[in-house]
């Protein structure tokens, strides 16, 4: 997992109803776990700002990207619909929004849990994707250095 899965990863596990081994990157070469589990899939990123801060005195400056991430959780299992349910309101409980602050993310948007069970292998399988839009912000240091001096000089003619 990347940085941002891990990061994701942490913000979300807190919501949901299954332990750690249980929530699962959606295209990992693993085995499925026994249901109920949840995969997720981070869909994508775009760069919706960056600012440039001020220089410290050691030459550096602050550049903070601000993102909007696209994120799927898949829930399985016989309970996947009320599981899923559970989750999009735990998303907006007071302890995520503030661990969402810690962890530099911000829920912009929820869409609503869409049954997409099907037949597998024989056997009916309970699906519920929830798909969700969040920002978050990353920043990086510019080592853009110092003027030490500076020379004016001018003509001034009368």
């Amino acid at each position: 997992m990347s940085a941002l899965e891990d990061k994701l990863h942490d913000y979300f596990l807190p919501c949901l109803e299954v332990p750690a081994d249980k929530f699962i990157e959606a295209h990992a070469d693993i085995a499925r776990p026994k249901k109920p589990y949840v995969s997720f899939q981070l869909l994508g990123e775009d760069t919706i700002g960056v600012t440039h801060g001020a220089v410290d005195a050691d030459g550096m400056m602050p550049i903070n990207h601000v993102k909007t991430i696209n994120v799927q959780l898949t829930f399985y299992g016989d309970n996947a619909q009320q599981d899923a349910e559970l989750f999009q309101m735990k998303l907006e409980m007071e302890s995520t929004l503030i661990r969402g602050e810690v962890l530099n993310f911000g829920l912009l948007s929820i869409a609503p849990a869409v049954d997409t069970s099907a037949e597998m292998a024989k056997t009916w399988e309970r699906r519920y994707p929830v798909r969700l839009t969040l920002s978050h912000s990353t920043m990086i240091l510019d080592d853009v250095g110092l003027i030490d001096t500076v020379e004016i000089g001018s003509d001034f003619n009368n």
